[in-house]
């Protein structure tokens, strides 16, 4: 097995791609490094698979990697976005201080040497350069202060992330994620891209969950150690624009329980809300961006390589919307399409038999029991036989969208813009992902429908979801389904939403 030792100096990045079926173990001999803004131990073995892996060290490291990696290769010395990230969450954690010391009235000392020290990277010869990000999020924010003066109290920043495909959004978050969380704080991280499944949720959903130092980890991410089941909502899709009215629906319900969530602890309300959406950015996009700015709140906005869209969303937003434009970084990488289905596959396969499960099969069937010690251990999911009339499943349907054509000219239709309609039990759904719903139990099997347009199920729409389950067969001789969950016990609804996600686990076996 290959091994290779590397001297970063400061202010530089160690860049490494591996791929699906590979695993490479990095070690740090000497110094401090990081990734995605969590501290690497020194002496301690971290193993990565079908990942791309930037280590970044302020002072200089030396580190050892083996195992085989498609691309391995340093940074010159400043040669990297850290700075501007740095920046930004300069500024994010003086509106926190500054939220807290509206609530508490006691001076939390807001400073950038401050965060500098709590992270562990002021030793005096490192100063951060100003740059366009700085300029831009120090403007407004004395705008955002005479905003809230009024006010017995003062929340947190509400960021959100934007810019096209592959321009280096997740990373950024999860830099923001993991340094917030570093100083002690709780920012609530909420994944509005379907296509990634980075917040503890597989692809198909967007979902929010707490992010403290405790549980996150390097291997595991900011989100990827939770304890708490993430609040997710189904999309049933990789892409918001195959269903933008539901995409939209669910991203308000996750606003709306967010907002309810950070009302009710003041933690959570101080350190913030950091929001990743997906790279729909464009026509319809742009305006999907703007609802979402609204249902979260957002006061501040980070944009990554789009000269347009920025330019566009200072016009757009209100003056103390803070907009601010970073580069992207170097080492972002274009993904193919193939690349980017073998990354959602394992999301989903991660979802289930846990973080690097992936290779488990691959590695065991090739006899390298010592490598896979260096992985982190599996989870153990649960198959459960259900008879058909134990299991409802159902679907949402563009009501609105498919019937105006056939209407009168001025005249609207009169059904739901959304239908969530039953489905049939049948070979069909074989792999498919679905949610299984969060259902009052005053609700029973259907709510009341409101007229003889409304569906019997549109509760469902609101209904945030328990978990998911992969359906592995169906026996119609025998009028089963049998479903693939994360955990065993009883389900905790019958009720099923499905959309267009399919997942086979022989994928990676």
């Amino acid at each position: 097995m290959t091994t290779q030792t590397l001297v970063l100096q400061g202010e530089s990045e160690l860049r490494l791609e591996v791929d699906f079926d590979k695993i490479v173990v990095v070690t740090v001999k000497e110094g401090i490094a990081e990734v995605l803004g969590l501290e690497l131990a020194q002496g301690k073995e971290y193993a990565f698979a079908g990942a791309k892996v930037a280590i970044y060290t302020w002072f200089g490291a030396r580190v050892e990697v083996v195992g085989e990696t498609t691309s391995c290769y340093a940074t010159g010395r400043g040669e990297t976005t850290q700075h501007a990230t740095l920046n930004a969450h300069s500024y994010l954690e003086t509106r926190r201080d500054e939220a807290a010391r509206k609530v508490s009235e006691s001076i939390a000392g807001a400073s950038y040497k401050a965060c500098e020290t709590g992270l562990g990277i002021a030793k005096g010869e490192t100063a951060m350069p100003a740059d366009e990000s700085t300029s831009a999020l120090s403007g407004v924010c004395a705008e955002y202060s005479k905003a809230c003066a009024p006010t017995s109290e003062c929340r947190g920043p509400r960021v959100l992330v934007c810019g096209p495909t592959d321009s280096g959004k997740s990373t950024l978050c999860a830099t923001l994620c993991a340094y917030a969380a570093r100083l002690g704080r709780e920012p609530v991280f909420v994944d509005l891209d379907p296509g990634l499944g980075d917040c503890g949720a597989p692809p198909g959903a967007i979902a929010a969950c707490r992010v403290d130092r405790d549980r996150a980890t390097v291997q595991e991410g900011v989100v990827g150690g939770v304890d708490d089941a993430p609040l997710a909502f189904w999309v049933g899709s990789t892409e918001p624009q195959e269903n933008s009215a539901l995409y939209d629906h669910v991203v308000e319900q996750l606003a709306k329980a967010c907002a309810e969530r950070l009302h009710a602890d003041r933690t959570l309300d101080v350190s913030g809300l950091i929001i990743n959406s997906s790279g729909w950015v464009d026509g319809d996009g742009f305006q999907s961006l703007l609802r979402i700015a609204s249902a979260f709140s957002v006061d501040c906005v980070l944009v990554l390589a789009h000269d347009r869209l920025f330019a566009d969303l200072r016009a757009a937003l209100p003056r103390t919307v803070a907009v601010a434009k970073l580069a992207r970084s170097g080492g972002v990488v274009q993904r193919e399409p193939a690349h980017r289905r073998r990354a959602r596959n394992k999301k989903v396969h991660e979802y289930f038999y846990g973080p690097q499960s992936h290779v488990r099969g691959i590695y065991k069937n090739a006899d390298k029991e010592t490598i896979l010690e260096k992985v982190l251990p599996p989870l153990a999911p649960a198959t459960h036989e259900l008879p058909f009339k134990k299991v409802k499943v159902y679907q949402v349907m563009a009501g609105a969208a498919r019937d105006d054509a056939m209407l009168p000219v001025g005249q609207a239709s009169l059904l739901e813009p959304l239908q969530v309609v039953a489905v049939p039990i049948s070979a069909a759904l074989v792999h498919t992902v679905m949610a299984v719903c969060h259902v009052d139990e005053d609700e029973g099997e259907e709510a009341p429908a409101a007229s003889s347009t409304t569906s019997p199920h549109q509760h469902l729409l609101n209904r945030a979801a328990a978990g998911f389950v992969v359906v592995t067969n169906v026996s119609m001789d025998a009028q089963t389904l049998t479903l693939l969950a994360p955990c065993s016990g009883g389900l905790p609804s019958c009720h099923l939403l499905m959309g267009k996600l399919e997942w086979m686990e022989s994928s990676y076996t």
